[in-house]
């Protein structure tokens, strides 16, 4: 009988070492893998819920990677500046008002300063006085830049009231022929 006693003493030892092993195995290695398991599940949905808000601008970077090939020449595509002849002054302020129209802007008035014209000069200044809305005014400039024969803007004003309708006025610099003397 003792020796029954000592076998099941022996064998209640051990089982109680095999406990504090099985205890101390999983205090020092399970469960520290258990917890940056829960905590990899946590990034897991922090970064599916980061990609869902991404998601929504790939668009917007797909556009800016596609531009980003795009090779832009440093100035605007403007045409080879040529002066006018004296002759084609009287339709200019109608090829103007043309454009103003296509722009949906009022042109109110245009004058040129005769006195450029006496002299030997290479350029004529132009007042030209329109109404409309800021964002027609924009392309309207961008049309009147394009002529060939265009040198400058000298002045350019513009006068807001309550409504959308604004307006301008510009001192444009225009190039000229000379008189063959």
């Amino acid at each position: 009988m003792d020796r029954k006693k000592k076998n099941s003493s022996t064998a209640f030892t051990l089982g109680i070492l095999f406990l504090i092993f099985a205890c101390l195995y999983s205090l020092f290695f399970i469960y520290p893998s258990y917890r940056s398991l829960g905590k990899t599940r946590q990034d897991i949905r922090e970064q599916t819920a980061k990609f869902e808000r991404l998601k929504v601008l790939y668009p917007v970077f797909a556009r800016s990677r596609t531009l980003e090939q795009i090779q832009f020449e440093p100035g605007l595509p403007f045409p080879r500046r040529v002066p006018i002849h004296r002759n084609k002054l009287v339709r200019l302020s109608y090829r103007i008002s043309k454009i103003a129209k296509h722009n949906h802007m009022t042109m109110s008035g245009s004058d040129f300063d005769i006195n450029s014209l006496r002299n030997q000069s290479q350029s004529i200044s132009m007042v030209i006085e329109l109404s409309g809305q800021l964002v027609d005014f924009r392309q309207f400039l961008i049309d009147i830049i394009g002529f060939e024969f265009f040198d400058s803007i000298e002045k350019l004003s513009i006068n807001g009231n309550k409504d959308q309708m604004k307006k301008f006025t510009l001192d444009l610099n225009i190039r000229i022929k000379k008189n063959k003397s």
